[in-house]
């Protein structure tokens, strides 16, 4: 038996004055989309679907190994990871002639992967599919019913049902036995019980052979790439409302884990193939047991490991000094945190079990420790009002963290919030295509439109950028800048700027730099040209496409053109954070297009010296 498993291509191509986007669905708890300004393929592949975050499909690859270790043919394909265009993927599939397809769903591609998947009956017809992933319909009679081209359903975790289905299909066992599975028998459809889920340990690890290895990212407060994801637990024994994969995928608040010893074995063996920079634990909730976080950040300084940055998730309220401090000790780099509302009541209401001052307190002392923060918010919770988010807001802008994430509550089907908002009228459409949280918000409150909250989710961004620029408005901003700008080139130079920061930093410096007395240019991507209209005259700003990011093999002509055309005595590189993390790429961009480096300044106005090396 010849098998694939498969996450498939999920973007839109830009099109005149409308911009694409990109989405991310395996691995990713929310799955969601990205613009997509520009689309240059070639030779099947786009490099604009792969920049950013790019979560790693854990379920999926390690389903892979689990059959192949069972002795049958495997193929992983993680279109996402490896920017495949829609035509190279069915190209793909048509030669490997698979005989059972693996697709891993989500809500918000439900409707596209029904698509994909009677576009694979129609090249592979002799294959079966299996459809799975974060998607409450899928459990359902119904869905099977009104999708003939899907021959099984796998609700939940997925990778052990899966290795049984392919079991009883090649020996012919009763499908029953199968947990987790719904199929066609005769012409009724049946549906077999929800099993306990199999320990982390008989799990193997991923096999990453096969797959795009230094693309997937998740770079928390600047974690540099390239970067190694894994999970060393799943699950979380918490309750809040809106989360999907607690309710959804492990189906219960049972909290596994895997041995530190295990853990860092595997990071150990990858790191013998692939030179990762850093490694993230994406974990549902880290730090549930004192005694697991102490073992492993003692497994990992005894591996030597605690010299690579890392990162994972995990609640502020459940630290306490002790493991804090080993932690640190273990070269933890940054760490997740969800604060969700500065309302306690609120907190309360959505089932968080989180206790805010006792959340705050770790919070802070987590960055005092030098251990980088990112924090995530959420806008459209039941009881929201003005007040509420206006708190929140405040607190966001008040707090000592790297990072943010700003978002509207989401409620996903199958999830409790999904089941109050509906009952409340709540929700305002059920195209399950808007469900992807990045957009648009797909709910509306008591107080609020959805409008409203969206609106919501943009103010606070734009005012938690504001608290992270000091104003360099006027001749005083930024001195030190200033002094050094003057020591290594005269007023009138022409100088490039890299948009490379917050765009509220860049856009002041610019401005600033203009006041000073030089003719300033900005390289940006295109996305942010429209920033510095206010700024600089638009001849000026120099936008690029084809990647929204510096990546320098992308962007070398483009910057030996631009150098060629203004002769530039220099560039400045600004930075997001406070530190000048994974900015090598950004650094080369900016050297050859800049002629040299002059230095790099931070949010602060701190300026560096830099190099691309």
């Amino acid at each position: 038996m010849r098998i694939l498993i498969t996450n498939p291509p999920w973007y839109q191509a830009p099109r005149e004055g409308v911009t694409g986007f990109r989405g991310v669905r395996a691995g990713s708890r929310w799955p969601h989309t990205h613009s997509l300004p520009t689309f240059t393929p070639k030779d099947g592949f786009a490099p604009e679907l792969v920049h950013g975050y790019v979560p790693f499909p854990v379920e999926l690859t390690t389903a892979a190994e689990h059959v192949r270790r069972a002795g049958y043919e495997v193929a992983c394909r993680d279109s996402l990871s490896m920017g495949e265009t829609e035509e190279h993927y069915y190209a793909y599939v048509a030669e490997y002639q698979p005989d059972l397809i693996l697709l891993e769903s989500s809500t918000p591609t439900i409707q596209l992967d029904m698509k994909i998947v009677r576009k694979l009956r129609g090249l592979v017809p002799k294959a079966r599919v299996v459809v799975c992933g974060i998607h409450f319909e899928i459990e359902k009679e119904e869905f099977l019913a009104a999708n003939p081209d899907v021959d099984f359903t796998i609700y939940g975790e997925y990778e052990d049902s899966f290795l049984k289905l392919v079991q009883a299909l090649d020996r012919g066992d009763d499908l029953a036995t199968v947990p987790a599975l719904l199929y066609r028998e005769g012409n009724s459809i049946r549906k077999t019980g929800f099993a306990e889920l199999p320990e982390l340990a008989e799990y193997p690890w991923p096999d990453r052979t096969e797959l795009p290895n230094l693309n997937y990212y998740d770079g928390v407060c600047g974690l540099q790439g390239p970067q190694l994801q894994l999970m060393g637990t799943r699950g979380c024994p918490f309750g809040c409302i809106f989360c999907a994969w607690p309710q959804i995928v492990y189906r219960g608040k049972k909290w596994r884990t895997r041995t530190a010893d295990d853990i860092v074995a595997e990071i150990q063996h990858n790191l013998k193939t692939v030179p990762y920079k850093s490694f993230y634990l994406d974990d549902d909730t880290f730090n549930i047991k004192k005694s697991f976080v102490l073992g492993l950040a003692a497994a990992i300084k005894k591996a030597g490991l605690d010299k690579m940055q890392w990162a994972t998730m995990g609640r502020g309220d459940l630290m306490d000094e002790e493991m804090l401090q080993a932690l640190k000790d273990a070269g933890l780099f940054s760490i997740k945190y969800g604060v969700e509302s500065a309302d306690q009541g609120i907190l309360d209401e959505i089932d968080k079990g989180s206790n805010l001052e006792k959340n705050l307190k770790w919070i802070r002392r987590t960055e005092e420790l030098g251990i980088r923060v990112h924090l995530t918010y959420t806008f459209g919770l039941p009881s929201d009002t003005a007040e509420t988010i206006e708190k929140t807001i405040e607190l966001a802008c008040s707090l000592p963290v790297h990072t943010v994430q700003f978002s509207v509550a989401t409620p996903y089907p199958g999830t409790k919030m999904y089941d109050m908002y509906e009952a409340k009228g709540w929700l305002r459409t059920k195209n399950w295509e808007e469900y992807n949280g990045s957009c648009s918000a797909v709910s509306r409150t008591e107080r609020f439109t959805s409008e409203q909250l969206e609106g919501f989710v943009k103010l606070a961004y734009r005012r938690f950028a504001e608290s992270r620029v000091v104003s360099v408005e006027g001749s005083q901003g930024f001195p030190s800048a200033q002094r050094r700008l003057a020591e290594l080139v005269q007023p009138g130079a022409r100088i490039l700027l890299t948009q490379s920061a917050n765009v509220l930093l860049t856009s002041r410096l610019a401005r600033l730099m203009d006041q000073w007395g030089y003719e300033v240019h900005v390289l940006t991507p295109e996305r942010f040209a429209p920033e510095f209209d206010t700024a600089l005259p638009r001849e000026r700003v120099h936008g690029f496409g084809g990647t929204t990011h510096f990546k320098a093999g992308l962007l070398a002509e483009q910057a030996r053109e631009l150098h060629r055309s203004y002769g530039f005595q220099g560039a400045i590189v600004p930075y997001s954070m406070r530190e000048p993390e994974g900015y090598e790429e950004v650094h080369q961009v900016a050297e050859c297009a800049g002629g040299r480096l002059l230095f790099g300044i931070n949010i602060e106005g701190t300026v560096f010296e830099c190099t691309h090396s």
